[in-house]
């Protein structure tokens, strides 16, 4: 079981601001994934490169992480491509701390980035300790979107990614095109990657009081307003977007548009985006102002009418499933993530490349707000209409859709900690890493949802945590003697040992008539139907038929039911469950081998 993570982000730290320097989504990631181990009981330690003198040794962002700041090469922030020439100071550093803390060892290493995840190579050979490696970019792929006259990414690079795709035990990916991207790109095998898509902060990141955040921010209700945040530079393609406003602005002189751009300079020093605002005569139309904290962020995502993205590449997208969370429509790219991210013509819009008339004629059914029950960019619900992507994943959230925006849709997002109630616990011998590390990755199915189309009963069963069955049978009501334990998770109740007869009760039988050979969908309209029931407080058991091994053997569907809706260990239950079948098999061999044997041997 995993006790303690190394996350390595060298880099960048987790507490710099979003949006600027080498800050972004991913320095979100880092900071979220860490608190969400904490609250499932495993300790984090980050490691990331100190940049200035007066900086702490070590900060405690949230409790159960804490931040090691390691001193190597000049204390101040320099260029990351200079970083690789301090790897080896920085590894020796790493394991200096290590021999201080008083625990002395870590169970898995997870670097974030190619120079962390060279760093965790040498980390996890030196400390017996296995590797997980995030790419969130790679060098062969940036290099594929370069312009003419553009710097590409250093073979030195390539080759290092090379070396952590061939040496780590996992590789997570953010969406399947990513994990697509490692396979073509890399070599990577299949079977060592794991699909883990970030998500949302749904207490921060609320669709509630858009008129008051427009007001908050001097945005009119009768102004168009465009909002850009990021890092300023031409990868996230900010000057697209001056360029596709201005011509907007010629075609409809008549609308009062306003520009936001939310974020600092990073990377090449000469990309100059205030000459490009010049140039294209929006001076008095763009309003350009730092990176800003979650909170603040929400609220410029209300006021915005539109949330626009027109990058080159992006690994996941996380302001898009942002924006999208607050009630705001978002025009992106088809790039990367982003096509997963956006429901096209529901929640947004996906532009195929960078020619800023496609992107004003994207802006254009945008520029009236849709009446209610309209969604953006699309017919009356009423009327019929054939999806551009994959269908939206049903919302878990308690907010409502305001009647002003489109319909929106969630990503995940790490369990609330006030929320309290019944919950799905993972069975450790099924972590989201394979089975070298079992506990790592978890989400609690009943909290959250996919927002890059809906994971397949296996991924949701996969990442799930499931609670001992002695849990369970003592939740019930049922007295330990009678509880004949196979396994963790699989017991067997023999009512003659129950210390009482259980009380009588209301029995609701669900069946069905012509299946069809995938199910009619009985077991997970029982399981759907006893979480609603245990959810409005009534004590719920479920009584489903043991299966054959028809799963195995692509005859029909399961027995546990599907989606959020079904009994875990699904696989298990499908496939052997307490033996009983495997028993009766075994019976109907040994009998027709008998019947053979006679019918052979012509015996009496």
């Amino acid at each position: 079981m995993i006790r303690r993570v190394a996350l390595l982000s060298l880099h960048t730290s987790p507490m710099e601001q979003p949006g600027s320097g080498d800050a972004g989504g991913m320095n979100v990631y880092i900071r979220e994934l860490a608190s969400a181990l904490a609250e499932a009981g495993v300790e984090v330690e980050i490691f990331t490169r100190a940049t200035s003198a007066g900086q702490l040794a070590v900060e405690h962002p949230d409790p159960g992480v804490c931040v090691h700041n390691v001193l190597a090469g000049p204390p101040r922030k320099i260029p990351k491509e200079e970083l690789p020439g301090l790897l080896h100071q920085m590894v020796a550093e790493i394991e200096q701390i290590r021999r201080r803390q008083p625990h002395g060892r870590y169970d898995v290493i997870h670097s974030h980035y190619w120079v962390s995840g060279i760093a965790g190579l040498e980390l996890s050979e030196l400390w017996g300790v296995p590797l997980v490696h995030t790419m969130h970019t790679m060098a062969k792929v940036k290099n594929l979107l370069l312009e003419s006259g553009e710097q590409p990414e250093p073979r030195r690079r390539e080759l290092g990614e090379h070396r952590i795709v061939d040496g780590a035990a996992r590789l997570i990916a953010n969406t399947s095109s990513e994990a697509a991207e490692l396979v073509s790109h890399y070599g990577a095998r299949y079977d060592r990657i794991d699909i883990a898509p970030p998500g949302v902060d749904l207490g921060t990141f609320t669709p509630a009081f858009r008129a008051r955040s427009r007001a908050n921010r001097g945005i009119g209700p009768g102004t168009f307003h465009l909002l850009f945040a990021g890092r300023i530079q031409r990868l996230k393609g900010p000057h697209v977007l001056v360029k596709a406003a201005a011509l907007l602005r010629q075609r409809r002189p008549d609308i009062d548009l306003r520009l936001t751009i939310l974020g600092s300079l990073s990377g090449n020093k000469e990309f100059n985006l205030r000459r490009w605002i010049s140039e294209a005569a929006m001076d008095d139309v763009v309003t350009q102002l730092p990176p800003v904290k979650a909170p603040e962020l929400a609220e410029w995502f209300r006021a915005a009418d539109v949330v626009v993205m027109p990058s080159f590449s992006e690994s996941f997208g996380l302001v898009a499933l942002e924006a999208q969370a607050c009630g705001t429509p978002v025009v992106a790219t088809r790039v990367g993530g982003l096509s997963r991210a956006i429901f096209h013509g529901r929640t947004g819009l996906l532009v195929d490349g960078h020619h800023a008339a496609d992107w004003a004629d994207a802006w254009r059914p945008s520029t009236t707000i849709p009446p209610p029950g309209r969604t953006w960019g699309g017919p009356p619900p009423s009327a019929p209409r054939t999806p551009a992507g994959p269908a939206p994943p049903p919302s878990r959230s308690k907010a409502t859709t305001p009647p002003s925006s489109i319909t929106w849709g969630t990503g995940w997002r790490r369990p609330s900690r006030r929320r309290k109630g019944p919950g799905v616990v993972r069975d450790p011998a099924r972590p989201g890493l394979g089975p070298a590390f079992p506990g790592y990755v978890t989400c609690d199915a009943q909290e959250r949802t996919m927002m890059s189309g809906f994971p397949s009963d296996l991924e949701i069963a996969r990442a799930a945590r499931i609670r001992p069955i002695p849990e369970i049978a003592a939740a019930a009501g049922i007295n330990a003697d009678a509880v004949e334990l196979y396994g963790r998770f699989k017991a067997k109740i023999d009512p003659a040992r129950l210390d009482a007869p259980p009380p009588a009760g209301k029995v609701v039988l669900v069946s069905a008539m012509s299946p069809t050979p995938a199910g009619e969908g009985k077991s997970t309209t029982t399981v759907g139907l006893a979480d609603s029931l245990a959810r409005a407080g009534h004590k719920v058991m479920i009584a489903l038929r043991e299966p054959s091994l028809g799963p195995v053997l692509g005859m029909k569907g399961g027995a546990t039911g599907g989606g959020l809706s079904q009994v875990l260990p699904m696989d298990e239950i499908n496939l052997h469950f307490t033996g009983d079948f495997h028993a009766i098999t075994s019976a109907n061999n040994a009998l027709m081998a008998l019947v053979d044997n006679h019918i052979y041997q012509a015996t009496p």
